[in-house]
């Protein structure tokens, strides 16, 4: 059996029937995962993500095309620019099942939330996340969609194309000449899967499997935080180490050492069963209907 123990004193099972629901992400290229976080994180995330937009010292980019109000509003790291949701219960129950996905540890890649305002009518373009990355990246990632409320097909739900992350690389070009996102066009026959979501649940996909969202029709904000998860290996250790040594003074000591103590050893042993996690929340992670 494997348990992954969070830090925090409060913690909820994560049960073998919803770990399940990652079976077919290798087949699909996608999955959802149900209850992977309660409200009260989700509302400690939005109002973390509404204080970063109300500062003035905040980067954004538009992921639609600019104009006289914004379309889609992304902010790049908030993980870095808020303690709280860099601690928050979804960020842990994330890395502890995508640890328990790829059976070692991982590393946290990149993390934005992105932000449509109601009745923004313009849509996510069709792309692969793997098109923002340099061509001889290789690297096994897990990326996690998370809404701070339910989504509806209407307010801007994800959309998959399944098994897309089979296709390879497709041609991507910019969405538009002052948008700072990319798009690919939509294969013919492509099997198109929406994926509205209750409060509290998220996708997961690969970096090669084609996504994009709907546009929002409602009259409420659509908010959603993303998570990026990398599978660590000896190569990733000794490029995020050297980073460190670099920019982070915190690991000017101990950036190498780490790099190279962990160069052959994971602390998740493969031959573990992964029946059990433990996930921080609450007591009870229950659907929220």
């Amino acid at each position: 059996m494997l348990t992954t123990v969070a830090a925090k004193p409060s913690c909820s099972s994560l049960q073998y029937r919803q770990l399940q629901q990652l079976a077919r992400l290798d087949q699909d290229g996608f999955a959802v995962v149900d209850n992977i976080t309660d409200l009260d994180d989700l509302a400690v995330i939005r109002g973390e993500i509404d204080e970063l937009l109300r500062r003035g010292d905040v980067s954004t980019k538009e992921l639609g095309e600019r104009g006289s109000s914004p379309q889609i509003i992304e902010i790049p790291w908030p993980s870095k620019l808020s303690k709280r949701i860099a601690g928050s219960c979804f960020v842990q129950n994330a890395r502890a099942i995508s640890e328990a996905y790829f059976r070692r540890e991982v590393a946290h890649n990149f993390d934005h939330a992105i932000i449509k305002p109601p009745f923004n009518f313009r849509e996510t373009a069709w792309h692969q996340d793997l098109a923002y990355n340099n061509r001889f990246s290789f690297s096994d990632r897990l990326h996690w969609w998370l809404p701070l409320h339910d989504v509806t097909i209407e307010q801007g739900c994800m959309y998959y194309v399944r098994g897309s992350h089979r296709m390879g690389r497709l041609p991507h070009a910019a969405v538009a000449a002052t948008s700072d996102a990319l798009k690919t066009s939509l294969p013919e026959k492509a099997d198109v899967v929406s994926c509205p979501l209750k409060a509290g649940s998220a996708t997961v996909h690969t970096r090669a499997t084609l996504h994009c969202t709907g546009p929002n029709k409602t009259s409420s904000a659509r908010y959603a935080f993303i998570l990026q998860f990398e599978r660590s290996t000896w190569a990733m250790r000794l490029r995020t180490s050297v980073k460190s040594l670099v920019w982070g003074p915190d690991w000017r000591t101990v950036g190498l050492f780490h790099c190279f103590a962990l160069s052959h050893h994971s602390h998740l042993d493969t031959r573990q069963s992964l029946t059990t996690l433990t996930l921080v929340g609450s007591d009870s992670l229950k659907p929220h209907r």
